[in-house]
């Protein structure tokens, strides 16, 4: 097998990643490159290391080239002029926006200089939810990258449409350049599809700018987790380039990329973009927040004791965050957030786990194993249905199947099975070994009792405050909870409709602050813009310092 072959495979395998029952899922399509050289694999009886010839083609694939580099494309690309006027433009000092690119969804909220904090409505041309749009991405049947809402629905009509594409960077570099999507010998890696679709989310939040007449070119923030060590320097630095460059893909398409781009001018934009970097000052200090703290900043309450302890429970799609910080009041009245020693935590029990739950009841209750694949397609939206804040708890909502076949299905019934309970039971573990593994000694130093939590994330919708935000957490270490529920007045007074939505808003509210939390941290973790810690608060003497385990 050739090194370029062994390559492919690494990629494809990387994008395998675990389900709950055992299972395993692929996150995308397969690329022809892929696909032959996992072809040229089964062959040699999947040794990859063997270097004898390739066996002849499998019956019906023929016609298939031989694997190629990404970048040889079979005809010329058309011409394509970008627009660069953000090169020369004097800086823009008005207000800022933070963009939370998230794993299923991605939000914009903008912090006007003297004004509210604010949530943009960037759904209201894609056609979802008002507040969020969909972080997809399809080629569709006129040979368009569609986004959002759109790929969504080139999904619903058979094509293959990209999902959890932000997980790519979290991955070695290689998996980046691995093909994602491919349609009449055009193709696009993960890292073309990821600049690509934040060139869609600004535009979209350009429009909402320019409806309050401010420039598209605010300044802007990214959110990201809150591992900052010196291992996620490259992503940081990427995300940061890739927002500026999707700049001037925006600026160049317009709303265009609402609608769907060509996909042969995408790949000539792409590949013009590449060498082009945007001016500093479009990212506002300190360019990069920490989706812990921007959660932090966002729930804070100003008349808090001096030192107050937080759990962030960042409950995604693919993942569930936690991470246990303090926000710690200086003399100045400065707000330092530091991050306990040991006290964060990545799982993947997280909203596509609720979506295998919702498939396995589903199927042992009415559908039966032949509608499985179906139900595993349709189950995100039926979810979404199920724990709408307007669905009451025993409403029946009907969803049919290939064949004519009706299910029906209430959150009451789903709430009572036990796929539900064991992935509540998991996620509850889950916490309790975040608090099990952090520093008991700076809970205690830190905490004035309860720990309070907010819930973020898409996963916030569901029926989880009491597992995760009330009473006392099980485990070696138990701990007092209470959710965090009354937030900040400046969103609540001007926006009555968002209140069910603020959790999942969280996010980018609070990391278009104009007064973050000077992030300050600890555990040998890098602070946001990437500097070395201001300062390393020293450990307790634990004989002094008790601590209750039970």
């Amino acid at each position: 097998m050739n090194d370029a072959s062994r390559a492919f495979l690494t990629a494809l395998f990387e994008r395998i990643v675990p389900v709950p029952n055992g299972l395993y899922r692929l996150i995308g399509p397969i690329g022809q490159s892929e696909y032959e050289a996992f072809r040229e694999m089964v062959g040699r009886g999947g040794d990859p290391t063997d270097t004898s010839e390739a066996p002849p083609p499998l019956p019906g694939s023929e016609g298939l080239a031989g694997v190629r580099p990404v970048e040889l494309d079979p005809e010329p690309l058309p011409e394509i002029t970008l627009n660069t006027a953000l090169l020369l433009a004097d800086p823009v000092k008005q207000g800022r926006i933070c963009i939370d690119f998230g794993t299923a969804a991605s939000k914009i909220a903008l912090e006007p200089d003297g004004g509210y904090f604010e949530p943009l409505e960037i759904g209201k041309e894609d056609g979802s939810d008002p507040f969020w749009v969909r972080s997809l991405i399809a080629l569709d049947a006129e040979g368009r990258m569609v986004f959002g809402q759109r790929a969504k629905l080139a999904g619903d009509a058979g094509l293959p449409v990209l999902t959890s594409f932000k997980s790519k960077l979290w991955g070695a570099p290689a998996v980046l350049e691995a093909v994602a999507l491919e349609h009449d010998g055009i193709r696009f890696t993960y890292r073309d599809c990821i600049q690509a679709y934040l060139g869609f989310l600004t535009q979209l939040g350009a429009l909402r700018l320019e409806d309050q007449g401010m420039s598209p070119w605010t300044p802007r923030r990214y959110a990201m987790p809150f591992a900052y060590d010196a291992g996620r320097r490259h992503v940081r630095e990427a995300l940061g380039t890739m927002l500026g460059r999707a700049a001037i893909l925006a600026d160049t398409f317009g709303v265009e990329l609402v609608g769907g781009v060509d996909t042969r001018l995408m790949r000539a934009a792409l590949n013009a973009v590449k060498s082009l970097s945007a001016p500093d000052w479009l990212l506002a200090e300190p360019g990069c927040v920490g989706e812990p703290v921007a959660a932090g900043a966002f729930a804070m309450d100003q008349e808090l004791n001096n030192q107050t302890v937080y759990m962030i429970a960042d409950v995604g799609a693919g993942t569930t965050d936690f991470c246990i910080l303090c926000l710690k009041k200086l003399a100045d009245g400065d707000l330092v957030p530091i991050q306990i020693r040991d006290g964060a935590l990545s799982v993947e029990v997280a909203g596509d786990a609720v979506d295998a739950a919702l498939v396995e009841f589903l199927v042992e209750e009415q559908a039966g194993e032949e509608h499985r694949g179906r139900l595993a397609l349709d189950a995100p939206d039926l979810k979404e249905r199920l724990f709408a804040a307007t669905a009451a708890d025993d409403e029946q909502f009907d969803h049919e199947l290939p064949g004519q076949f009706l299910i029906n299905v209430s959150r009451q019934d789903f709430l009572r099975s036990s796929h539900w309970a064991n992935f509540v039971r998991e996620l509850c573990e889950s916490q309790a070994r975040c608090f099990d593994g952090a520093d008991r000694t700076y809970l205690q130093q830190y905490g004035d009792g309860a720990i309070r939590v907010v819930v973020t994330g898409g996963g916030s919708a569901l029926p989880l405050r009491d597992a995760l935000a009330e009473g006392r957490s099980e485990g070696s270490v138990r701990v007092w909870r209470v959710a965090v529920t009354d937030f900040p007045t400046g969103v609540r007074d001007r926006f009555d409709q968002i209140l069910d939505r603020l959790p999942r808003l969280a996010v980018a509210l609070g990391g278009s602050r104009e007064l973050l939390p000077t992030d300050h941290d600890r555990s040998c973790a890098i602070t946001s813009p990437g500097y070395t810690p201001a300062y390393v608060v020293p450990p307790f003497d634990k004989t002094k310092t008790g601590f209750e385990d039970e």
